[in-house]
């Protein structure tokens, strides 16, 4: 796949079974994601608002993609955000406040999303959280060995180990 253009490209997520991409485009305060086909060509905005970071894409099932915006251009807390490809909907899960950070969300079914963040009830600085995209419910992960002063990002889960 090549793609022109001079613009910086990253974080990249298959998509569609795996016949499209959806990758950050532009790390500056402008930060955008963009859909484009597997050979690089039809590239089309998902979350493309001005003066605001859209990042982090992840996807949650073949309806729905995860990815992290801030809340404004003045307030740069992330928020993590749904985007559902049939319908072109974008919104904020329930659980997001304007007051902290919601970064790095990971699906671990088609209802809770693992996150981050830097709500006050915290360990300190980032946290791993359960969220529930329905009711905005959440959860501290509780192991103890997780959740410190330092940060913790990027969750991943797993529901079983493979062969």
């Amino acid at each position: 796949m090549e793609i022109k253009g001079t613009a910086d490209r990253s974080m990249p997520v298959f998509v569609s079974g795996g016949e499209r991409i959806v990758m950050m485009e532009n790390a500056a305060a402008d930060g955008d994601l963009y859909m484009i086909n597997r050979d690089g060509t039809n590239r089309q905005p998902v979350a493309a608002e001005p003066n605001l970071q859209e990042y982090f894409p992840v996807r949650w099932d073949d309806n729905r993609l995860l990815y992290v915006r801030w809340v404004s251009a003045e307030n740069r807390n992330d928020q993590v955000c749904v985007y559902h490809w049939k319908t072109g909907a974008r919104r904020l899960l329930k659980f997001c406040k304007p007051n902290a950070n919601y970064s790095d969300p990971y699906p671990i079914d088609r209802r809770w999303v693992f996150f981050s963040s830097t709500r006050e009830e915290g360990a300190g600085g980032y946290d791993l959280y359960l969220g529930d995209s329905e009711t905005g419910a959440t959860q501290r992960v509780q192991i103890d060995t997780i959740n410190t002063k330092a940060e913790e990002l990027g969750s991943s889960y797993l529901p079983r180990w493979t062969k």
